[in-house]
């Protein structure tokens, strides 16, 4: 089953019941650990296996087996001169069916990865973001 963008934050952010065996199976991995990083990997791995991944191993928070399938990739890395290149590369490596930048990034950055990827706002005041999220509703666009 196929999960668009919508459905799917709306339901783990805002409790919504979708009931599916499936659903509760999702591996998710978050590229960028920093804060915005933490804040989804803290509220996702309390119902799915999350691996958050970060260029500086010691924020590495991964669960002990390789996933089988990744579902969903959150990018959390701010936005440079390396930023398309390190998107192309996760969606290659992990070749998921959604990929949610969580990184302002100028517009039409997203739309040259193609219909599988979107941008999220994070809102919540720093450095308690989690409550945000959790809170505060997340808007989805393409783009």
């Amino acid at each position: 089953m196929v999960w668009n963008g919508f459905f799917w934050w709306t339901w783990i952010f805002n409790r919504f019941v979708f009931v599916s065996d499936n659903f509760s199976l999702m591996n998710i991995a978050i590229i960028g650990m920093g804060e915005v990083g933490s804040a989804h990997h803290e509220i996702l791995s309390t119902k799915y296996k999350v691996w958050g991944l970060d260029i500086k191993p010691e924020l590495n928070k991964v669960p002990s087996e390789e996933p089988l399938e990744i579902n969903a990739v959150l990018i959390s890395i701010r936005h440079g001169e390396d930023f398309e290149k390190v998107v192309s590369e996760t969606m290659t490596k992990y070749k998921t069916n959604m990929v949610d930048v969580l990184t302002t990034t100028p517009p039409g950055t997203a739309e040259k990865f193609g219909p599988m990827i979107c941008r999220s706002s994070t809102r919540g005041a720093h450095p308690h973001l989690v409550s945000g999220l959790q809170k505060i509703p997340k808007h989805i666009g393409g783009g």
